[in-house]
This record gives structure tokens, sequence and C-alpha cells, in this order.
């Protein structure tokens, strides 16, 4: 019978330590070994004890799956669906499902990290939410209050989102960014950028284009620095589509699984009894045409559109991407919500009230998750030889030649990098090749 531990990430590290130890070269259990400080180093560095204590309390098993994620729970129900049901998952934090969080809080529903399904019949986390009956209808375009403003509340120029939806559109199509391998991302859209923008345009407007464009691509590739992610990388995903969105919580694959440089990117979301800026859902982008803020609200640069959450008339949310997230991170949150509410009324010129809902993510704080996503290779990373993402799931053989950890996680997934699907399609990946390894030889310890 499969069972589920919540412990600290020290132990769950320190218990994987004496795993990985326990499969060695003949002689090894006599050596005390370094401290795990030194094997992980932080968080785990406040463990005490040696590789001997550490094996004295390990419990011997077919499979250790470490993280409950999607990655994690895939790998689970796919061997306890194949009969391996000697497993223990061991999860750090207080609740299963890693970047998937559902919060509901009076009567409010958010997500904390995944929002979309990415993607029609291509993909089958569309198919099984089909199945399950979870999807949410979808908007129509003409269903959104949508605004161009800029961050003192004039009408901005739409050229600046109607350029970048192309430009982004652009780079989809089948060989267009080729000739920009030997570069990064930014370089391509900087370069098409230039090419495209109209030249009758002040100079302050095409800066405030560009830097739209900027945080957009950021947003919509999941990336803290579009100079920072490969081009031959980001060619390499594959889109299935149009987004959609799970009906009552995307924490409904989570029970249904249950049935048995990450990127940073937070969001910030308000909630009010009723929707102030009107009856249809707010789509709200702003083109900064000047940058006055105060440095401690400079963070606000990195946000380029307000938009309403799914399902929930009166709120609000937004995204701040890279450098400008971190920095969100770091702030008070009573700090953060004032910074969010002078946003909001120098943009639209009216008094807003003070929520009466407020969340803000901190993923990149998270010693557990160090991110949220995108897990795309960076120009140092294809530089060094990382030039395909399933590099990162070699399994770790031991020093005899015995497999003895297998790594998932949408990062090893060569064109659905940062995405839900590609975390499930690694987990029952790394599911197939443990069982593969037991049926082979039924003796080995696999994690």
């Amino acid at each position: 019978m499969w069972r589920l531990i919540h412990l600290g990430t020290a132990i769950v590290a320190g218990l994987l330590h004496a795993i990985i130890m326990d499969q060695t070269a003949p002689g090894a259990a006599t050596s005390a070994g370094p401290p795990l400080a030194q094997v992980t180093g932080h968080p785990c560095d406040q463990l005490a004890g040696t590789y001997h204590t550490w094996l004295s309390r390990a419990v011997a098993v077919d499979v250790v799956v470490v993280g409950g994620g999607v990655a994690g729970l895939t790998t689970l129900k796919t061997l306890l669906d194949h009969g391996v049901e000697d497993v223990i998952l061991l999860e750090a934090q207080d609740y299963l499902g890693g970047r998937v969080r559902t919060i509901r809080q009076d009567g409010v529903l958010v997500e904390e990290g995944a929002e979309w399904i990415h993607g029609g019949q291509d993909n089958p986390l569309y198919k099984l939410a089909s199945t399950l009956n979870a999807l949410s209808p979808v908007l129509p375009d003409n269903a959104w209050d949508w605004r161009v403003v800029t961050e003192a509340g004039r009408p901005g120029d739409q050229q600046a989102y109607h350029l970048a939806k192309k430009l982004i559109d652009l780079s989809e199509e089948d060989g267009v960014l080729t000739p920009y391998y030997n570069a990064s991302l930014g370089h391509f859209f900087i370069d098409k950028f230039n090419k495209t923008f109209r030249s009758q345009s002040t100079s302050v407007m095409k800066r405030a284009s560009l830097h739209y464009l900027e945080k957009m691509v950021n947003l919509v590739f999941g990336t803290s620095d579009w100079l920072q992610v490969a081009t031959r990388d980001a060619d390499r995903f594959q889109e299935y589509g149009d987004d959609f969105q799970w009906k009552q919580g995307y924490d409904t694959l989570v029970t249904h699984l249950m049935g048995v440089r990450l990127a940073v990117a937070n969001k910030v979301q308000m909630g009010w009894p009723a929707p102030w800026w009107g009856s249809k859902p707010l789509d709200l982008h702003i083109l900064w045409t000047t940058f006055d803020l105060p440095h401690n609200m400079s963070w606000l640069y990195g946000v380029a559109g307000i938009f309403s959450v799914h399902q929930q008339a009166a709120v609000v949310q937004l995204f701040v991407i890279g450098e400008s997230s971190r920095d969100m991170e770091a702030l008070p949150e009573a700090t953060v919500k004032s910074h969010m509410l002078q946003l909001l009324r120098r943009v639209v010129k009216k008094s807003i009230p003070e929520p009466t809902f407020f969340r803000r993510t901190r993923w990149g704080s998270n010693p557990w998750t160090r991110g949220s996503y995108s897990t795309f290779i960076t120009v140092d990373g294809e530089k060094a030889g990382l030039h395909h993402h399933n590099q990162l799931a070699t399994p770790l053989l031991n020093s005899r030649g015995k497999t003895v950890v297998s790594w998932a996680g949408e990062h090893t997934h060569n064109t659905r990098c940062s995405t839900v699907d590609g975390a499930m399609k690694t987990g029952q990946r790394e599911a197939l090749r443990i069982i593969s390894l037991l049926q082979s030889s039924p003796s080995s310890v696999v994690s």
C-alpha cells in the first residue's frame, strides 16, 4: 500500500540521501560521510547527523516519489495503476499540487499558480478536463471591458497592444525564429519591433510600446528576461491552440490524481463586494510613457496589464515578471496593497475603495519552489552544452550502475516545458521507466 508522508524538506533530503547511499559500493555504510549541508546546502543545512544516523532511520521501499506536485502525483498514480504499491510519496509543504494551488477564501476562488489549460484537443489535460466535465465556458472577446491607458490614465496608443499581439503570433510561425538561433528571443522581438513600429510616432510612445512588448513577451513566454532565453529552445515549444480554464479550480486535477533559474512570475489579486469598473470583466493595459515612480514603487513598471479573475466578477489580478517580481516579494504585504491601490487610482482616475480581498504570491521566496515558470534554456546554458530539456531527465546511477534516481517535471520536457500537461507527461514517463526497472530487477530501489 502506498503512503503519503508530509515532512520537512530537510528530512526528505536526508532520507533520500540515505536511500541513494545505501545503493553505493560495498563499505560505504561504514563511512560517516559529509554533513548534509555539504551535500545539498540551504534549506537543508539545519539537519544534524551523518550518513550512519540517516540510514538507521531509512525505510526500504520499492519506490520513493519526492514531491507531491503534478509530476510527482502523476508518477504515483501511474505506478499504482500498474500495480506498484510499495511506494512512499514525500511532500515538504502542507498541501499537494506544487505550483497548482487553488485558494478559496470568503467566497472568492483564485489560482496562486497554474491557471490555464494551454490548448484544446491536442492537449491531454484538455481531454481529461472534458471527461471530468470540468471545463469552463470561454468568454468571447466582446465580453471584456478592454482598455489601453497610460500610467497617468490618459487613452493610450492601441498600436502598442496590436503590434505586441502581431509579433507574438508571428513568433509562433514555422521558420520565423530560425535566423535568430544564435541570439536571444529578445533580439528577435526587438529587431521585428524596430522594423515594424510606425516611424511617425513620438520617441516617448516608441519607448513605451517597446517596454509594453517586453513585459507581454515575458508574460506569454513566462520568462524573467527575454534577453536570456535561447531562441532555439523557445522555438521547440509546441503550441496546442487556445487557452481554457477549470470550472471549479485547477485543484480539480490534484483531486483526480489523488483518486488513488526557474523564472519568477507572481500574481497580485484584489477584490471588492462589487466591481467598481462596470459590469464587464476588466482588461486594462498600461503603457508606461514616463517612469516617475518613487524607487520603492518601481516594481510596478513590471506590470503590463490588470484583468478580471475568471468567474469572479469583482476580483482583478495582475502578473509581475522577473526582477520586478522579486522586488515585490521583498516588500511587506501592506505596502504591496498600498502601491497597487495607488496605481489603480492613477490609471483609472477615480476613487477606489479599500479591497475586501487581497492576496499576493511569493513563488521566488518559497524555498521549495524557487520560482514559478518557465524553464526555457538560457543563452548561457545553451553555450555550456544544455541543448535539450531531456538532458535534465538523465537518471542518476550508483557505482554499481543501478538507477537510483529518475527525474520528472515540466522542465525535463523538450516541447512542453512550463506547462502542467508537460509535468504530467514526464511523471508518466518516469513511472513507466521505474516499472520497467522493477520488472527487470525486482530488488532495485528507485527514488
